[in-house]
Parts: structure tokens; C-alpha cells; sequence
């Protein structure tokens, strides 16, 4: 193939970069920040973000001065992650448009390569998030035992416990979102101590609802990672197993890298949908290529809670 011989399709192209999946949740954990290099540095923020300083100036006195000798950068590559879908012209594109539907052909097409590639992006993102190996001794808990299932465990104390340590031990600031399967909410809402919350409100069989969890646990956002994928066609797995993720997320970010966040998708190029022709010209191929990192930029923020589910249970 000759790089000549590439068209960006700007439409295609437009048209990728508004498509989105609700069921993907990467972005929320680590939200998107556009840089003009593919590979740099991005600030890694700790505890220091958080010290609270003397700042008044006696009379005649020295002004006082934050030593930031302590500060310190993560290294980024942005990866070129770039998927291809193939159409037929005289057997599908033509017919297609004989039929006045060939660019809604051409639009399906981009869909599904684009959700393929955002799927590719939350199956390596929330793998990264699960991974026990990024986190501190002191930011993760594998249970063994006294499930939050368990009947003489409230699943809601047995959080809290966490957030507050986060706070008065590691970071400073409560976790504002926490990461979980519907699975493990649903185990989690139904739980007897749970549903007693919200018998003084509510009926006392009533299930608590989302936001009430929320209010509850005093966050902005539960968040649900639902997301499936198959290896082979035929069996499906969740992305988001049997784990609870407690952390503090910049709310707004507005593309910006000096915001104190857990993570950060770095992107260094948006999907581009370029095309060309194979066998003749038989064969269009339709491309959508971008270049991205993802990096945890403030470990300190997140406390991982690791198979807080009976396994026999989930």
C-alpha cells in the first residue's frame, strides 16, 4: 500500500469522534487530556499538593516558600491503536448506494470500529485500575474472609472505613467516585444491613436506589463498569471483576494536566478515518486511527478493595 494513496475522510472522521458508548466508563477514571507530543512528561501529584502551609508574613519577616524539590514527572508514549473494517464496492457499497443508504453503510462502519477501539480502551484501562501491583501496601485490602456478602458485615461501614483512611492517612481528601460491577452493587443493595438505611424513608422491603448509595457514602458518583468482551466468539467475560475502587477523580478537568487527579488518558491524536483500496479497487478499506497513554498520576487517590465478594458467592 502506498501512503499516497490514503484519503482522510473528514465526514467519517467527524462522525468518530462524536460516537460514544454509555457503557463504557474508562474516561470517568481516567479522563482525557489532548498534548501536542506523543511522548513527555505529566505531573505526578502526592501528598505535598495537599500540606497545609503557614502563609502569613510576620513584619520584616522572610516570605514563606514551598520547597518543591519533591515534585516529581511520569514518562509518557502515546501507542498508535488503529482498527480496519473492509467493504465490498460492487457487492456492498453499490448496492448500497443503488439503495440510497451507502454512506448510512459507511457510518455503521465506523461505529463498530470505533466502539471496538474505545472497548480495547477500557478493557487495558480498567485492567490497569484492578491491578493490585500499582497501589501501596497501605491502599489495598485482599480479603480473605468477613465478606461484605456475609450477613454480620455492613457493607457500607466496612467502606467508609476505607474512605476515611484515605483521608486521614494517605491523601487528605475523601474519595469522591467509587468503581464497581452491577454485580457486586447489586450484592452490595440488597444486603440486609444496606436495605436498612432506607427503611425510616422508604417501605421496609424498598432496595435502596443509586443515588441514595451515593448520599449514603457521600460521593459524587457510583460507578457501574458493566463492560463485556469475548476472547472467542463465543464466551463473554466482565472487564470489571471482583473488586471495589475507592478515589478522588478531578470532576471538571477541562483538558487540562494541572488538575490533582488518580489517572489520566493521554491523547496525542484523535481518531482519524483515512481509507483506500485493495484488489483493484474491489475491496474499501476504512480505517480509524489514534494515539493515546494512560497513566495512574496520583496513586495516593485510590484505595482498591480486592475480592470483596465471597468468590464462591460471585
Amino acid at each position: 500500500m502506498n501512503t499516497k494513496d490514503l484519503v482522510v475522510n473528514p465526514m467519517l472522521t467527524n462522525f468518530a469522534l462524536g460516537y460514544k458508548n454509555a457503557a463504557y466508563v474508562s474516561e470517568k477514571i481516567f479522563p482525557v487530556t489532548k498534548v501536542s507530543s506523543p511522548y513527555g512528561k505529566v505531573r505526578k501529584w502526592g501528598i505535598e499538593d495537599f500540606r497545609n502551609y503557614t502563609t502569613i508574613r510576620n513584619a520584616r519577616g522572610n516570605d514563606n516558600v514551598i520547597d518543591n524539590n519533591n515534585l516529581t514527572n511520569i514518562e509518557y508514549l502515546c501507542q498508535e491503536h488503529t482498527l480496519t473494517t473492509r467493504l465490498d464496492v460492487p457487492l456492498e457499497i453499490n448496492i448500497a448506494k443503488s439503495a440510497s443508504d451507502g454512506l448510512d453503510l459507511e457510518r455503521a462502519a465506523v461505529n463498530q470500529v470505533r466502539n471496538n477501539l474505545l472497548l480495547s480502551r477500557e478493557y487495558d484501562e480498567l485492567t490497569y485500575a484492578q491491578n493490585g501491583s500499582n497501589y501501596g501496601a497501605n491502599n489495598k485490602v485482599t480479603y480473605a474472609d468477613d465478606y461484605l456478602n456475609e450477613p454480620d458485615v455492613n457493607p457500607i461501614t466496612e467502606i467508609l472505613k476505607y474512605m476515611d483512611q484515605l483521608q486521614t492517612s494517605m491523601l487528605g481528601k475523601r474519595p469522591n467516585k467509587i468503581v464497581m460491577n452491577s454485580k457486586i452493587y447489586n450484592v452490595i443493595r440488597n444486603h440486609p444491613k444496606v436495605r436498612a438505611y432506607a427503611v425510616n424513608n422508604t417501605p421496609g422491603d424498598a432496595v435502596p436506589t443509586k443515588s441514595f448509595l451515593e448520599d449514603l457514602l457521600g460521593v459524587n458518583e457510583i460507578i457501574l463498569a458493566d463492560a463485556t468482551y469475548t476472547a472467542d466468539g463465543t464466551t463473554f467475560s466482565n472487564v470489571w471483576v471482583n473488586n471495589i475502587l475507592l478515589l478522588n477523580t478531578a470532576l471538571e478537568f477541562n483538558n487540562g494536566i494541572l488538575d490533582p487527579t488518580f489517572g489520566l488518558t493521554i491523547v496525542s491524536k484523535e481518531p482519524v478515518v483515512d481509507e483506500y483500496y485493495d484488489f483493484g479497487g474491489k475491496i474499501k478499506n476504512i480505517r480509524i486511527t489514534e494515539e493515546y497513554d494512560f497513566k495512574i498520576t496520583m496513586p495516593d487517590a485510590a484505595f482498591l478493595m480486592i475480592t470483596p465478594i465471597d468468590p464462591l458467592e460471585y
